[in-house]
């Protein structure tokens, strides 16, 4: 079960130019259409309606839909009517919004894809109690089964979000995280004023040692969906689980790390690139027989 916080559910984009966000990422999709406020709109009436959208508050869920079947729907759903509730509008967008998950589905066929659940208040509506939602297919990437036996490469940076409990488009950013990619980095992890590595650009993050498992507090990160199913997978297996910042010491005495997120599950990091030259490398994640125990159950119960 995804444990609820009140703060920390809001993910809201803010002050973004909302309808290119929703061009840009439905255009990327190659989805025949959108479901809009439970109505079906194809792919070229929905790009051309777009932009009366112009300027507003969002808040948004990614959910993974595999054989045709959205996972860990009531998660989803569960944290979006908080962020819904967090901005104070109207929390019966949400039953709405699950009908329109199913249509998305069916319309687009969906087999194996990443759905994004947006809700709209465009600010030309500052007034109105109404908000739109919005239900489409993305561009969607799953790693393949090497990533999970060899780990990926992970880059730290320092930054600090303002509050990270609040999922807040920064264009700077993202241009950021997109500089990285590029250059050959699987995440970007992010450093505070302290030292402590707290989340991913698109991830929660955590780290072994000695056959427990360290992640960040709570109060500390926005709260993952995977990480709660992670965190079940730790207790079902009596794998002891401590809360706290990630220090650099911690992570060179630790034996491996791994991110978790909607289309990778737990994914493990193989070197950590920290600056000024450190490089923090990892031994083949599955010989960690931590690791290995939470890899194989979590993905028993769901695909890779």
């Amino acid at each position: 079960m995804f444990r609820k916080g009140a703060s920390a559910l809001r993910r809201a984009m803010t002050g973004a130019p909302t309808s290119l966000r929703i061009r840009d990422d439905f255009a990327k999709g190659k989805a025949p259409g959108l479901v809009r406020n439970g109505a079906y709109v194809p792919a070229a009436d929905a790009l051309a309606s777009l932009p009366e959208v112009l300027r507003g508050v969002m808040v948004y869920e990614v959910m993974r839909v595999f054989e045709g079947k959205p996972l860990y729907i009531d998660d989803h759903l569960e944290r979006l009517r908080g962020s819904v509730a967090a901005q104070g509008w109207d929390e019966g967008v949400v039953e709405r919004v699950r009908a329109d998950i199913a249509q998305a589905v069916g319309v687009n066929h969906l087999a194996q894809q990443n759905l994004k659940v947006l809700v709209v208040k465009p600010v030309a509506e500052e007034g109105a109690a109404t908000v739109d939602a919005y239900v489409y297919p993305v561009e969607s990437f799953f790693p393949p089964k090497q990533f999970y036996e060899e780990g990926v490469k992970g880059l730290v940076i320092d930054h600090e979000r303002a509050d990270p409990q609040s999922k807040v488009l920064d264009m700077a950013l993202k241009g950021r995280f997109a500089e990285a990619y590029g250059q050959g980095y699987y995440e970007v992890f992010l450093r505070d004023h302290r030292g402590d590595i707290l989340e991913g650009s698109r991830s929660n993050v955590f780290c072994i040692k000695g056959g427990a498992v360290y992640t960040p507090p709570d109060e500390a990160v926005l709260l993952g969906v995977t990480r709660s199913h992670v965190l079940e997978v730790c207790a079902h297996r009596g794998i002891p689980v401590h809360y706290a910042p990630l220090t650099l010491p911690l992570l060179e005495a630790s034996s491996g790390m791994f991110l978790s997120s909607t289309s990778n599950g737990p994914l493990p990091i193989r070197s950590l690139e920290c600056g000024g030259g450190q490089v923090i490398s990892y031994a083949p994640p599955l010989d960690d027989p931590t690791y290995h125990a939470i890899h194989s159950q979590f993905f028993s119960e769901r695909p890779v």
